[in-house]
């Protein structure tokens, strides 16, 4: 599980997902004994918002910035294209989601200031969202140990 919360820094690897994974097959195999059913829920809510932090906090934080959908698509499309063009782990996915996003609002509204804060924003946003992924992956091994300690 400490692995797998580590792993969620790594570009399109799901850490919450990883160590809500090793949670649930721990529960199935000690049948719901030590880990009960209250506390694979409340980190299933943790997996789920983990593993999706990079979609929904492009999306909310862009449109709180004033950028548009169209440079939350362009930040998707390019971190995309960026993982696999530039192979260098994590630089290569922010490099292509800072370009898409810079590139799709300069073509919206073709300011370079705008485009430029809309990039800004990416950036920023990329690196919050790994924050979040990171914390919901140590949420789910806090709750894991937690209820693992106080049912044995």
């Amino acid at each position: 599980m400490a692995i797998g919360a580590l792993l969620s820094i790594v570009p399109l690897m799901p850490g919450p997902l990883l160590v809500w994974g090793v949670g649930v097959v721990f529960a199935v195999i000690d049948g719901f004994e030590r880990l009960t059913v209250p506390a694979l829920a409340v980190m299933t809510v943790l997996m789920i918002a983990g593993s999706t932090s990079e979609v929904w906090m492009q999306f909310f934080g862009i449109r709180m910035e004033g950028s548009s959908c169209l440079s939350t698509i362009g930040s998707l499309a390019g971190g995309l294209v960026g993982t696999f063009a530039i192979p260098i782990p994590i630089l290569g996915t922010v490099i292509g989601m800072v370009i898409g996003a810079l590139a799709f609002e300069l073509m919206r509204v073709g300011e370079l200031d705008r485009a430029l804060k809309a990039g800004h924003n990416t950036f920023r946003l990329y690196v919050v969202s790994f924050a979040v992924e990171f914390g919901a992956s140590a949420a789910i091994l806090g709750v894991f140990v937690l209820s693992v300690w106080l049912t044995r």
